[in-house]
């Protein structure tokens, strides 16, 4: 089997996985989104999947990214969903049209003054990272008041839709083999994705990503639109 036919034949086993896991509650598959987590897989694989009109892809490495993309794709829907040093900002946003992972005031402003700095015409996508968890070694906001806090400096931001643009929430499953453990932190994540939601904040807050390789029938029972795959479509990672 060639690696293009491995990637393909990998990518339709994840989307009939999809399909099944949104038959059994009732929901349409095509309300789920398919992110393929592309860290420490060349672009080689990326411009495979690209030819078969995938084009949702995330990165989580810096130095990667920026060694991968020396600008943003064409065509391409790239999400950095790694951790996000203030320091790399500015070189990750012209790469990247989706940030997933902002879980800070400061991280926030950095992405707003490097945004008012460029000439780009495209706000960035931001996803807030919430840590529903409660893992310490885990990234992310810790509390809801937390969450508003972020979400008002956006509001306060003058004209700050044409920087950035809000649109939902993204957490990472506890290391659990306990599902009822799991469970709850997607359905808490989800509450809030749909209070804020249902404030009609913002125009385009639609995306509640939940779910990787291991738990992501879980998150789609619990209502994620979007899932991040990795080892399932690229295989077992090599970090060597």
């Amino acid at each position: 089997m060639t690696r293009e036919e491995e990637l393909v034949q990998n990518y339709k086993e994840i989307t009939e996985k999809v399909n099944q896991e949104c038959q059994k509650v009732g929901r349409s598959a095509r309300s789920v989104s398919i992110m393929c987590v592309s860290k420490t897989y060349p672009l080689s694989d990326i411009q495979t999947l690209q030819t078969h009109g995938i084009r949702c892809f995330g990165e989580n490495r810096a130095q990667e990214t920026i060694e991968k993309f020396p600008e943003r794709p064409d065509d391409l829907e790239l999400h950095f969903i790694g951790h996000i040093q203030r320091n790399k900002v500015k070189k990750i946003l012209p790469r990247c049209s989706w940030l997933d992972s902002i879980d800070s005031q400061r991280l926030l402003n950095e992405v707003l003054k490097q945004q008012a700095n460029t000439d780009s015409v495209q706000p960035v996508n931001l996803l807030f990272e919430v840590n529903t968890s409660g893992e310490t070694q885990k990234s992310g906001i810790e509390s809801i008041e937390g969450l508003y806090d972020i979400l008002d400096l956006i509001d306060r931001t003058p004209d700050y839709q044409r920087l950035v643009n809000p649109r939902g929430l993204m957490t990472i499953g506890p290391l659990t083999d306990d599902e009822s453990r799991i469970r709850r932190c997607f359905r808490h994540l989800r509450t809030i994705f749909e209070e804020i939601k249902g404030q009609n904040r913002y125009p385009h807050f639609d995306t509640l990503s939940m779910g990787m390789s291991s738990d992501f029938p879980i998150a789609i029972q619990e209502g994620s639109t979007m899932i991040r795959i990795g080892t399932h479509i690229f295989g077992k990672r090599n970090y060597a």
